[in-house]
């Protein structure tokens, strides 16, 4: 009755006729239709890996500028899922010259894909440069492009359709980066309207200087009147020789301006000296009428510049700041001043002050339970710790070291039904996603997965995530289950891709796997394409100059930008450094890590001065923030992954020894 209900279900799909056939003639009718079916799906396969190489050989044809022989190929793909694709890499090139006719077409018809934005805002260029308002209007979409964004505005004042139009400029006004030409016109307007006082103007000086644009500061200065533009080279000044507050005639007067002056310099300072720029402000802080606000703020950023640095003077400076201050920083660079000075009734008393949301963060209840077992108070401590110990994180690893109790894993693999994969895989996005991935135009492909799953709820973008992983797209997958808020399944979020390739590399260079692996995941969560906005790439996010380097000591030829996007080299390049930075401080993991993402020379100035320091207090007084978050990741992956590849863990207390002196 099984093969017969199968036979059935065949039939019906392939729109064949269902007959009450003898008994005995289904096995041979269900074999015959699974050989035609296994013909059909063969013919299928073939179909679609010629279909995706006339994809390629058409893309080819179009950067040749062979015109004849794309069109040819993309006659004939038509009905293939990245025929679209052609039509937009088509009139792309030709954006710029293109009749309007083309693009409104193309968006007419190809609207669906994320690629037409792009179109979009060439087209939206385009038309600016003409100067064409009118047209412009009738194609733009609001988004994130602030020369779209300021000719957009620009016409619509001109037409009388902007209630606040002030108020809308401002906007634009109001920042700390110089802004496109196509911002220039609002501006104009709003001085010959009246309206870009002395004050905004320094409302943006203001801006730039704390940005450190001090280009732009200068121009905007000369917009400035004769008195007031003395003063803004006075504020210049103070910016190179912040020692000025204390003794420059202009200075001397209480005047807001001065005050203005007086403050930044005070700030400016304590990059240089903590201790002369606390004492002046001291000083000045009483001589002039600085508001009860202006004095907290001044202080509060020579204290945590104080603290950022190891300052002695940091806890004192720190603690002599208002208990109920509500900055977040301060209250937990606070905490972490007291950490550093060893003073545990002081950590105790800034998690108190901490506000709710911050004292209930896993980090803070860890410092709490730490401090309460310093100061003698055993079982409260106790308490905490069991019940962070509960949870697979960096600081359930730690707790479950001071309470000597196995790491909890809780690991939940994602279970779904064929149908439910299968509903997911029909929508066109993902269909258009997983050609474009076959293609290597991961870009398109990650664009159509984010316009897929944006309308995604929680159940949907588990079974995409449980997708990309199977595609061995493992970034995607990473990120999409984190979307998800799933983080359980421990075989998705922690992919082992090359394995053969990070063995290897482990073993020549006496590494844990794992402690690779943590390492990789948290550069580029598996992407050997990975690319960062300072120039690292691949697996393991080296910076070319890196690259080179560890090339040398390799004897190996160095790798050009593109050549550190190949795994294998990538990795073998990395695993050689992570080697050299544990060979530079005696094998400690914490210490080397932290020089992997930050560099061996600041590492070298955030070790201790005194005694040894326990590695979980030294981590986590790391004055930035990204490597701060970087080691305890590393950390707590590297045990993750340890426990995935062996079921067996090391624990932190021995992965993290107290941490050596300068």
């Amino acid at each position: 009755m099984k093969q017969e209900r199968i036979t059935y279900i065949i039939l019906n799909q392939m729109k064949l006729p269902y007959m009450n056939w003898p008994a005995f003639s289904f096995t041979s009718v269900f074999l015959a239709i699974m050989a035609l079916a296994l013909i059909v799906t063969k013919a299928d396969a073939a179909s679609l890996t010629q279909q995706r190489q006339m994809y390629m050989d058409a893309r080819h044809a179009l950067a040749s500028g062979n015109t004849k022989e794309f069109n040819y190929l993309a006659n004939q793909l038509t009905d293939y899922a990245l025929y679209p694709y052609l039509q937009y890499e088509e009139l792309r090139r030709r954006i710029n010259t293109a009749p309007e006719r083309d693009v409104r077409i193309f968006l007419d018809n190809y609207s669906f894909i994320p690629a037409a934005r792009y179109i979009r805002q060439a087209w939206l260029d385009a038309l600016m440069k003409r100067g064409q308002h009118a047209k412009f209007q009738q194609y733009y979409e609001r988004g994130s492009n602030v020369a779209h964004q300021c000719f957009d505005l620009h016409t619509r004042m001109a037409s009388g359709s902007v209630p606040d139009a002030v108020s809308a400029v401002k906007a634009f006004w109001l920042t700390a980066q110089s802004q496109p030409k196509q911002c220039d016109p609002l501006f104009t307007w709003l001085e010959k309207q009246g309206y870009l006082t002395e004050e905004l103007i320094w409302q943006r000086i203001d801006l730039a200087m704390a940005d450190s644009n001090i280009k732009l500061a200068k121009y905007l200065a000369g917009k400035l009147s004769t008195e007031q533009v003395h003063w803004f080279a006075l504020l210049n000044s103070v910016h190179h020789t912040p020692q000025k507050i204390l003794t420059d005639p202009d200075l001397q007067d209480d005047h807001p301006i001065a005050r203005k002056v007086i403050a930044y310099g005070a700030r400016r300072w304590a990059r240089k000296d903590v201790a002369e720029a606390a004492k002046a402000w001291q000083q000045l802080s009483e001589k002039y009428q600085f508001t009860q606000q202006d004095k907290i703020q001044t202080h509060a950023q020579i204290a945590l510049v104080a603290a950022w640095r190891h300052h002695p003077m940091a806890p004192a400076l720190m603690a002599s700041l208002p208990d109920n201050i509500e900055d977040v920083e301060v209250q937990e660079w606070r905490a972490r001043a007291a950490l550093r000075a060893n003073d545990w009734p002081a950590v105790l008393r800034s998690i108190v002050l901490m506000d709710i949301e911050t004292k209930q963060a896993l980090e803070w209840k860890y410092w709490r339970a730490r401090a309460l077992e310093e100061m003698g108070i055993h079982a409260d401590a106790k308490f905490i710790y069991d019940k962070i110990a509960r949870e697979r994180d960096y600081y359930g690893f730690l707790a479950a070291d001071r309470v000597q109790k196995p790491y909890e894993m809780n690991e939940k693999p994602l279970q779904f039904t064929d149908f439910e994969i299968g509903r997911i895989l029909d929508y066109p996005p993902l269909i258009r996603a997983r050609e474009l991935l076959e293609a290597g135009q991961t870009y398109h492909a990650y664009q159509e997965w984010k316009f897929l799953t944006t309308g995604f709820d929680k159940k949907k973008l588990q079974i995409a995530a449980y997708i990309a992983h199977q595609w061995d797209w493992h970034h995607t997958a990473i990120f999409t289950v984190a979307r998800a808020q799933h983080y359980d399944d421990l075989q998705l979020r922690f992919p082992q891709p090359y394995d053969d390739i990070v063995l290897k590399n482990a073993q020549k260079f006496s590494l844990g796997p794992e402690y690779v692996y943590g390492v990789m995941r948290q550069e580029s969560a598996m992407n050997s394409l990975a690319k960062s906005h300072a120039g690292a790439r691949g697996l393991m996010q080296l910076m070319p100059g890196t690259a080179k380097d560890v090339a040398n000591k390799l004897n190996i030829k160095s790798p050009s930008r593109n050549a550190l996007m190949q795994p294998k080299l990538n990795v073998q390049l990395g695993s050689k450094y992570l080697r050299l930075m544990l060979d530079k401080y005696d094998n400690q993991q914490v210490l080397a890590t932290a020089s992997y993402n930050a560099g061996p020379h600041r590492v070298k100035r955030w070790l201790p001065s005194g005694n040894k320091m326990p590695a979980d207090v030294w981590v986590d007084t790391i004055p930035y923030d990204e490597t701060r978050k970087y080691v305890r990741r590393v950390m707590a992956y590297s045990t993750v992954y340890e426990w995935r590849m062996a079921q067996k863990t090391t624990r932190l207390q021995s992965r993290m020894p107290p941490v050596l002196t300068k």
